[in-house]
């Protein structure tokens, strides 16, 4: 009898709505975590905007250090919302061009993550840029591997900047709609146990 192994990643519930879109000229980056502990790169994005003349706005939502806070203070790119609700959290993401997951999950030792917060963006019709692989095919188009680099951070974003929010969610459905994610599992759980020596 052989071992049997199937993927079920995370994934969410999605609707048919259209998802909003409030972006203007200003490149804006969301970036959500419950805390920004040193994993998630913020110090090194800081760091990167910090150096920066170019014309952006970093959204932080969830719980910052005082530290931080202060840091962020002296950073005209930067907002500090803290925590916020769903409702919050929507309208920062309606007008933002890209979200941004975990910047340095490798500092955790990860090779890879299936993150709900990307789930999140890209139900939004939201493109992502992280510093980890995630679950997500390889080519899949609109999640990119961009560490800290706020160059490529904002190269993706302006390459993104003229795709519609229903075509970033369509194209991410199949891997993050919880719908589709249980439907593929039943299959191929079904194809396992048909076998004589499943």
């Amino acid at each position: 009898r052989h071992r049997l192994a199937t993927v079920y990643p995370n994934g969410r519930l999605l609707d048919d709505s259209v998802p909003p879109d409030e972006r203007n000229d200003v490149p804006t980056l969301a970036f959500i975590a419950s805390e920004f502990s040193p994993w998630q790169g913020l110090e090194d994005l800081l760091s990167a905007a910090e150096s920066s003349t170019g014309d952006m706005r970093i959204e932080l939502i969830g719980g910052l250090s005082e530290e931080q806070i202060d840091r962020c203070a002296s950073s005209p790119q930067v907002v500090v919302h803290g925590m916020l609700d769903a409702d919050g959290i929507d309208r920062v993401l309606r007008r933002s061009w890209l979200g941004l997951a975990p910047l340095r999950a490798d500092a955790q030792g990860l090779t890879q993550t299936c993150s709900l917060k990307v789930r999140d963006y890209l139900a939004a019709g939201v493109p992502v840029a992280s510093g980890q692989a995630d679950v997500l095919p390889t080519d899949f188009p609109y999640f990119r591997l961009t560490g800290a680099d706020l160059d490529a951070i904002l190269e993706a974003a302006h390459e993104w900047r003229d795709v519609d929010r229903l075509t970033v969610r369509e194209a991410a459905r199949p891997h993050i709609d919880k719908v589709e994610l249980v439907r593929r599992l039943h299959s191929e759980l079904e194809a396992v146990f048909a076998e004589p020596d499943a």
